[in-house]
């Protein structure tokens, strides 16, 4: 991943997702916070990704505590078509919120 792409990835996290902290270390790259499901639980989220393979594979979420269906050795599963030119982080994001307020 590039300096710039970094930088645009952090800057769309921050406007859409105030919440989510940015890390990133020589291997991984990523951002962490939390989201209220549809109950009014809070869960912490997680959507990370490794360095040489980004943006060329989606990242992956992890949501805890693990809930519904669609959540398979603590990623959520997600069937979509992923863009490396334009999908982002903060789509990743928008799905687990969206997951979160319909089994959370």
């Amino acid at each position: 991943m590039t300096g710039v792409r970094w930088q645009r990835e952090v800057r769309i996290m921050r406007r859409a997702f105030p919440g989510f902290e940015p890390f990133l270390d020589l291997s991984k790259a990523g951002f962490a916070g939390q989201i209220t499901g549809g109950s009014g639980r809070i869960y912490s989220v997680t959507i990370r990704t490794r360095l040489d393979r980004y943006p060329f594979e989606a990242p992956t979420i992890l949501i805890e505590p693990v809930v519904g269906p669609y959540v398979f050795f603590g990623a959520l599963s997600v069937c979509h078509r992923w863009r490396p030119e334009r999908s982002m982080f903060a789509l990743q994001a928008a799905y687990a919120a969206s997951y979160l307020h319909l089994y959370g």
